[in-house]
C-alpha cells in the first residue's frame, strides 16, 4: 500500500520534497537542451547537426528516452521504491550532460541525447509520484509547486547560454552535470518510504481505465499539449534563427517561452481559486491554438 504522510517525518518529507524539486529542475534542463544548442551555430557544427534532419534524429532519440523510462519506471517504482528509480535516473542524466560538455561527433550526441532522455524521464515520473504519495495531505499545492522547478531548469539553462555565449557552453554543462550528480548522491543518501509492492501493473486494468471517456479526453489534450511544449523547446531557437535572430537572442526566445510555461504553472494556482478547472483548461487549450495559428 501506499504509505500515508503520517509514516514520513515532517523534516524528513520537507528534505525529500527539495530533493524532487531538484530532480524536477534537472528535468528541465533535459527537455531544454536540444533547443538551447540547436540555436548557436558554433555547437550545431561541434555536434555535426548537418541539417534538419540530424537535428531531427536527435530530438527524437531524446524523448524515445523519456517516453520508454516514462513506461517502465511505475512498475520499478512499485517494485523497488522511489529512491532507486531516482537515482538510476540522476546518474543517467549526469551522464548524458557530462557527455554533451565533451563530445565532437554526431554519433556520440545521439548516444548522449538518448542516455540524457531515459535519465529524465525517470526523473519526470518519480519525483512526481514521490511528492504525490508523501503529501497526500497537501497534493495539489505541492505537484504545482514542484512543476515550477521544471521550469526553473527549462528557463536557466538557455538565459545562462544566451549570457555566456556558445564559447563557453561547456561550462554550463558541466554545472549542469554537477547539479545532476549532487541530485544522485542525496538520493543514494536520504530515508525514503518502502516500495509499494504489490502494485503491479497489469494490462487488464489499464485497458478498463482507458475506456472511460474522461481519461481520453485528457490524454488527447494532454498529447498535444506535450507535443506543442516538445516541439516549441526543441524548434523555436532553430526558428527564430531562421528568421533572422542571431545564436542568442534566439536562445533568449526559447528561455522567455519557458519563463511565460512556469509563470502560467505560478499563475493556475492563484486563477483556480475564482475559476473552475474545466474552464481554464478550456481557455488554455483556445489560447494554445490561438497562438499556434498565429
Amino acid at each position: 500500500m501506499t504509505p500515508a504522510p503520517s509514516s514520513v517525518s515532517g523534516w524528513n518529507r520537507d528534505r525529500l520534497f527539495w530533493a524532487a524539486c531538484a530532480g524536477l529542475l534537472v528535468y528541465g534542463v533535459v527537455i531544454v537542451l536540444p533547443g538551447t544548442l540547436f540555436g548557436m551555430p558554433p555547437m550545431r557544427a561541434r555536434l555535426q547537426i548537418t541539417d534538419m534532419v540530424r537535428q531531427g534524429n536527435l530530438q527524437t532519440l531524446l524523448l524515445f528516452g523519456v517516453l520508454l523510462t516514462t513506461v517502465v519506471s511505475g512498475p520499478l517504482i512499485d517494485r523497488f521504491g522511489n529512491q532507486v528509480v531516482l537515482a538510476i535516473s540522476a546518474l543517467l542524466a549526469t551522464v548524458g550532460l557530462a557527455g554533451f560538455a565533451g563530445l565532437r561527433t554526431y554519433g556520440a550526441a545521439q548516444v548522449c541525447g538518448f542516455v540524457l532522455g531515459a535519465g529524465g524521464g525517470g526523473l519526470n515520473m518519480a519525483t512526481n509520484v514521490l511528492v504525490s504519495e508523501i503529501f497526500q495531505d497537501d497534493r495539489g499545492r505541492r505537484l504545482n509547486l514542484l512543476a515550477v522547478f521544471f521550469g526553473v531548469g527549462a528557463m536557466c539553462v538557455p538565459a545562462a547560454s544566451a549570457l555566456v555565449g556558445a564559447a563557453h557552453m561547456t561550462a554550463v554543462l558541466l554545472a549542469m552535470a554537477g547539479v545532476s550528480s549532487a541530485c544522485t548522491v542525496s538520493y543514494a543518501a536520504l530515508s525514503f518510504p518502502p516500495a509499494a509492492q504489490g502494485h503491479g501493473f497489469r494490462l487488464r486494468d489499464a485497458a478498463k481505465v482507458v475506456r472511460y471517456p474522461g481519461v481520453l479526453l485528457f490524454a488527447f489534450v494532454l498529447f498535444f499539449e506535450s507535443g506543442n511544449e516538445c516541439a516549441m523547446s526543441g524548434w523555436s531557437s532553430t526558428w527564430a534563427g531562421t528568421m533572422g535572430a542571431r545564436g542568442r537572442l534566439a536562445t533568449l526566445v526559447l528561455a522567455l517561452f519557458q519563463a511565460m510555461m512556469m509563470l502560467g504553472r505560478i499563475g493556475a494556482a492563484r486563477v483556480l481559486r475564482v475559476m473552475s478547472e474545466t474552464r481554464l483548461v478550456a481557455i488554455s487549450a483556445a489560447g494554445a491554438l490561438a497562438s499556434m495559428i498565429l
